[in-house]
């Protein structure tokens, strides 16, 4: 835990050298929107942190149930195993950069599951695949808001999950292809799964834009799409240590998208994406340093 921390805190540091270099307007109209920023979030109702942190343990609860159908049988893990340990790898994946973090999926596979590290990479590659498939078809709900749109996103998650129990019977050539399609037989590719994802992914969206609503006083259509774009920052070719800079960003370039009338400045939706981002942060290492401690060694290491 200690490289990933002093990597955060030197890249935290060089944001506040660049902070400094800004010229002295920039500094001054940035720091009146973390102001208004931090006078709305000491005015926030508490049922709103209180929905935040439900809804966030829904997510993480969600995610590894998902590992867990798929690894259930092989392991024989029991659910709580497998939650600490999807815990330590979200957390890993906010504190390393350039998605750094999600190699810790197959080595706490390996290390706490007993399952190979090939095994374990294809799995995390089939569920970031259902999650990109999910964030997509859920955009055209967020972006064009009707009843069409929302039938669409439906279509599409269920034409998706279809596809992929089609290919459940797929028996190709060659040993890297069969341990693909073995990967895709897993239970992953269930209905369950796709629920799951649908689930978390729906209740992520919709706690970014409540705190985007509440932190920048954006509208509810510019929030869902500036949450949206907030997700879609993962897809970018480089990432800072959880996604920082990147992330304010991709809040802003989806409010851009939702073409709202009379929303805040770019400084101001940027300081709301900023402390979400560090609320969610926060979070993710919290969770990720309980289960560090919950999770049991394996017993090579307690010899």
């Amino acid at each position: 835990m200690r490289r990933p921390l002093l990597i955060t805190l030197v890249a935290a540091a060089l944001f506040l050298l660049l902070a400094v270099l800004l010229p002295a307007e920039w500094r001054e109209r940035a720091g009146q929107a973390v102001m208004a920023t931090a006078a709305r979030w000491a005015g926030t109702p508490t049922w709103v942190w209180c929905a935040t942190l439900l809804g966030l343990w829904a997510c993480y609860l969600s995610r590894a149930a998902r590992i867990w159908f798929e690894w259930r049988r092989e392991t024989g893990l029991p659910f709580s195993q497998l939650l600490w340990l999807s815990l330590q790898h979200n957390a890993a994946v906010y504190l390393l950069p350039m998605r750094a973090g999600e190699l810790s999926f197959p080595l706490l596979m390996k290390r706490h599951a007993g399952v190979s590290l090939a095994d374990a990479a294809l799995s995390l590659v089939a569920l970031r695949a259902q999650d990109a498939t999910v964030v997509a078809a859920l955009s055209l709900s967020v972006i064009w808001p009707c009843v069409p749109s929302v039938l669409a996103s439906l279509g599409l998650i269920v034409t998706a999950a279809w596809l992929f129990r089609r290919l459940r019977g797929w028996q190709p050539q060659g040993a890297r292809l069969q341990r693909l399609a073995a990967a895709l037989r897993r239970s992953r590719t269930d209905w369950l799964g796709w629920c799951l994802s649908l689930l978390m992914w729906s209740v992520k969206l919709a706690l970014i834009a409540l705190l985007l609503v509440q932190l920048g006083g954006l509208g509810e259509h510019a929030a869902f799409c500036g949450a949206l774009g907030g997700e879609f920052a993962a897809a970018l070719p480089v990432q800072g240590p959880a996604s920082l800079g990147n992330y304010e960003a991709s809040v802003v370039a989806g409010v851009w998208v939702s073409h709202a009338q009379g929303e805040p400045p770019i400084e101001q939706i940027a300081a709301a994406a900023l402390a979400v981002h560090l609320v969610f942060f926060a979070i993710a290492c919290a969770a990720g340093a309980m289960a560090w401690i919950a999770m049991p060694r394996p017993v090579g290491e307690l010899a």
